[in-house]
């Protein structure tokens, strides 16, 4: 029971690390708990940006990869 226990804590304290140490990636999870706010699919965007920055955002055209 005691290794079940070390076990949950450990794996609960890694996922909470992530978060702290690539924040990055726990945007990608969470967007909205990093300031972002959905503008499309799959696009996101700062939640404090202006309506003009908004409207620049959704016509530029997608990144190629």
């Amino acid at each position: 029971m005691r290794t079940i226990v070390g076990l949950a804590a450990f794996l609960i304290l890694a996922v909470a690390g992530i978060g702290f140490a690539y924040p990055a990636a726990a945007a990608a999870v969470c967007p909205s708990c990093y300031g972002f706010t959905g503008l499309g699919d799959n696009l996101y965007v700062e939640k404090n940006m202006t309506a003009t920055e908004h409207a620049n955002a959704e016509t530029a055209p997608p990144a190629s990869g």
